[in-house]
């Protein structure tokens, strides 16, 4: 049980779900709504195309971008962050890229949450008082990053950035997220000087593809603060712009130099099959959707689109139970160490950033999550898969000498647990499924999204 705060500020919220708002109605110092949310009316700008996302290398930009300036217009009028209607998840079509927020929840979603809450409704409820504990727990939250933040000479400096990493963006993000469903203040501006400290202080990341993968996974969270906050009139656009600035010089050049080494090339069967790839476009489309680049969204759900292409990645192999063949993530499944087994742990590890891509993949109007390769395998059976695995501890017919000596298998994995609600949400998962996540809520998803049951669960489909 979570402690419960009586004096919560929340107030009636109007669920005009066919019209996306980001600001919430408050009666002081949140974000305001109004005529922005109808997006292109007020400036004109026509209407939105279906932009292509089958090219890896960039794809069209048409659908993207046609309508992205009237949007922008009209917020710029109302000096608010206008946003407009999601497109529909199965058309294929390209929604507005200025459409916020777009990364943890759309602006439909937000209305439920906002709903759910003030009536005390669980999942959400619950989720909320520890959302409200943290949040309050860290406006007092002052660190400075280091200058330098090394992710190579060994496991020690590994440990202290990702540290650094998951504690200054969680705080931020729950922050962002707490400014949302209560219009104070004071948790947006404490975000906001979170994330700005770090362009501040200049922080410098070494250690190449490593700080891609680190960063990718343990600070992909300043990036839905950051789209959270669009419209928030206490971030000027000025200092925003230098966030900006210095995530796209500092942190997005780390998550392309993954992408790069992993993805090279057009021939899927000389990628490099495993969870630092998740973990860095999951931070690209992140930081795409946040920031209104329409040219990487493109790219990002392009790359997305082609784990489906054939069966580099999401695969089947006789790894369940007495040898029976099973839905698997390849390369990360067969992981292991002298003193642990890790092929579930690490299929848990890709699949947490996957599924927030997935659904950012989902509010530009692409739906991955129902996608399945030429042999009939789709994301969903993975997913199951891993459970079985994780959590009903279902034999990994897998490094069977090593299990027969002694070694173990992780399981009990719980950082992952972001997959659950999301995948809970998307899918008719199985009984033993849906039996885990009722009593496992407030699920944990550090650090992909900590908040997931607050953010997806039960959302109406």
């Amino acid at each position: 049980m979570y402690p419960r705060t009586a004096s919560t500020l929340l107030v009636p919220i109007a669920l005009a779900l066919a019209v996306a708002v980001v600001g919430c109605v408050v009666d002081s110092g949140g974000p305001s709504g109004g005529a922005a949310g109808s997006g292109a009316a007020a400036a004109g700008a026509g209407t939105s195309g279906s932009g292509s996302f089958d090219s890896g290398a960039g794809g069209s930009e048409a659908g993207n971008t046609a309508g992205a300036g009237g949007m922008a217009g009209a917020a710029a009028a109302a000096g608010v962050a206008g946003t407009a209607g999601a497109a529909s998840a199965n058309s294929g079509g390209a929604g507005p890229v200025n459409a916020h927020p777009a990364t943890v929840f759309n602006a439909a979603e937000l209305d439920v949450i906002r709903s759910r809450v003030k009536q005390k409704q669980q999942p959400q409820w619950g989720a909320y008082q520890k959302l409200l504990a943290d949040a309050g727990g860290v406006l007092s939250f002052n660190k400075a990053p280091p200058k330098k933040i090394l992710l190579v000479g060994g496991p020690d400096n590994t440990s202290i950035a990702r540290d650094i990493f998951a504690s200054h963006s969680k705080a931020a993000y729950a922050c962002a997220l707490a400014y949302v469903l209560t219009g104070q203040a004071k948790f947006a501006d404490q975000a906001v000087a979170i994330m700005q400290k770090w362009q501040q202080v200049g922080v410098t990341l070494v250690g190449g593809s490593h700080a891609g993968l680190h960063s990718g996974s343990y600070l992909v969270a300043f990036m839905y603060a950051h789209d959270l906050l669009h419209g928030y009139s206490g971030w000027s656009g000025t200092e925003r712009g230098k966030f900006q600035k210095w995530w796209r010089a500092e942190i997005l050049p780390k998550s392309r130099l993954v992408v790069d080494e992993k993805m090279a090339g057009t021939d899927p069967k000389q990628w490099d099959a495993s969870n630092w790839l998740e973990a860095a476009l999951n931070c690209m489309l992140a930081t795409a959707v946040s920031f209104d680049d329409a040219k990487l969204r493109t790219e990002i759900i392009g790359r997305l689109q082609k784990y489906f292409i054939g069966p580099w990645r999401i695969h089947q192999a006789p790894y369940g139970p007495k040898g029976k063949v099973v839905a698997i993530v390849q390369k990360d499944v067969l992981r292991k160490k002298k003193t642990f087994i890790q092929g579930v742990m690490y299929t848990g590890y890709g699949t947490s950033s996957l599924v927030q891509a997935f659904e950012m993949a989902r509010y530009a109007g692409v739906d991955l999550w129902n996608k399945k390769t030429p042999a009939g395998v789709g994301y969903q059976a993975v997913i199951d898969q891993w459970f079985r695995w994780n959590y009903l501890n279902e034999e990994f017919h897998l490094h069977l000498k090593e299990q027969a000596a002694g070694v173990p298998v992780r399981r009990n994995w719980h950082h992952h647990d972001n997959i659950l609600e999301v995948a809970n949400n998307r899918y008719n998962m199985s009984a033993d499924f849906k039996k885990f996540v009722a009593k496992s809520r407030p699920v944990l998803g550090n650090p992909r999204d900590e908040y997931a049951t607050l953010t997806k669960g039960d959302m109406p489909l």
